[in-house]
């Protein structure tokens, strides 16, 4: 069977790279084994970062918080009845949202690539909206229980807030690498195992916590 790299361990490796980065084989294989001990098998890896849907020669994968906040900004621009820009927005922070220099520009110049990036699209709009649901459809609301046993729904910038607080670690994983879900399921189980005196979700936590300063390192390191 041909070895792949984790999507956590390629979107890490990609940023090096992409912040002039070289990374050595060792520094290859290191950054691998630190995302399977935080992600474990493929299984795990598709609860982290979403099951993804092919369309148009492009792969859609569940929202990461920073291309939901991202996308929030952007909508603001548009009219309540343009749902193809609205649409646009959507499918391209699921196509890019692992991918954080895909999420600099804001505003109009936001808009401009969004439209540059659909002109590309090799399906209609139809097919593009199936998708897109069918991306939703794998992604459940997330939601967190007060003292009154009411679900009240979080933004995707608290739940990064939310994270953050708890277990530290690197913003950029917490918010480019893994599905909204994901980070909500982590903090579910948190909230669970504290309530039941059992701590937190340790094994995915600790690895991710690893896995982030071994990446800091070498940036560190690199800069030095």
């Amino acid at each position: 069977m041909r070895w792949k790299l984790t999507d956590l361990a390629e979107a890490q490796i990609e940023k090096l790279k992409g912040d002039g980065i070289e990374v050595t084989p060792q520094e290859v294989l290191d950054i691998q084994a630190l995302s399977l001990e935080a992600i474990g098998d493929f299984e795990d890896s598709i609860r982290l970062t979403g099951t993804p849907v092919v369309i148009g020669g492009i792969v859609l994968y569940p929202l990461t918080i920073g291309a939901s906040i991202w996308r929030e900004d952007v909508e603001a621009l548009l009219d309540d009845d343009d749902y193809n820009s609205r649409l646009f927005v959507l499918a391209y922070c699921m196509a890019n949202g692992r991918k954080q220099d895909a999420f600099e520009a804001h505003g109009k110049a936001a808009l401009k690539d969004v439209y540059k990036w659909a002109r590309q699209l090799r399906c209609n709009t139809a097919d593009l909206l199936q998708a897109v649901n069918d991306v939703l459809g794998d992604a459940p609301r997330v939601t967190f229980s007060n003292g009154d046993d009411e679900e009240k729904q979080e933004s995707a910038a608290y739940l990064a807030q939310m994270a953050m607080a708890i277990f530290g670690g690197n913003p950029a994983v917490w918010e480019y690498q893994l599905s909204i879900s994901a980070v909500a399921d982590i903090l579910q189980k948190h909230y669970a195992l504290t309530q039941s005196g059992n701590g937190a979700n340790r094994k995915t936590v600790e690895g991710l916590r690893k896995l982030s300063k071994y990446v800091n390192d070498l940036r560190a390191k690199h800069n030095g």
